[in-house]
């Protein structure tokens, strides 16, 4: 009895784990995907997976007044000034209040 409940709870656990695990799909060295991600065109592959190109990075700020004050509130945390470093978040959010970005730092 008690070999055929260890051989059930192993066998759960296994596939518990087997269904977590990701698969990922490696491209040949000579693949050209990096300089067609870089130039817009993703080409088509043929076979079951598709290329997906990654997301651009989301712009902080169009403001260049917002992201002066985000570097140096950012520095000053570095260097301890937690005070000064938050006066500048406040600055920040004066000028950009909808900005996510500001009202997580």
């Amino acid at each position: 009895m008690k070999i055929k409940y260890s051989l059930f709870i192993s066998s759960v656990l296994l596939l518990l784990l087997a269904g977590c695990a990701s698969v990922t799909k490696q491209t040949p060295a000579n693949s050209t995907m990096p300089d067609a991600i870089s130039q817009g065109t993703i080409p088509q592959q043929s076979g079951e997976g598709s290329v997906v190109a990654p997301e651009p990075k989301p712009v902080m700020s169009a403001s260049p007044a917002v992201i002066a004050l985000l570097d140096q509130a950012q520095l000053e945390n570095k260097a301890g000034r937690r005070e000064t470093a938050g006066a500048s978040l406040e600055r920040a959010l004066r000028i950009e209040p909808r900005n996510p970005w500001l009202w997580h730092e």
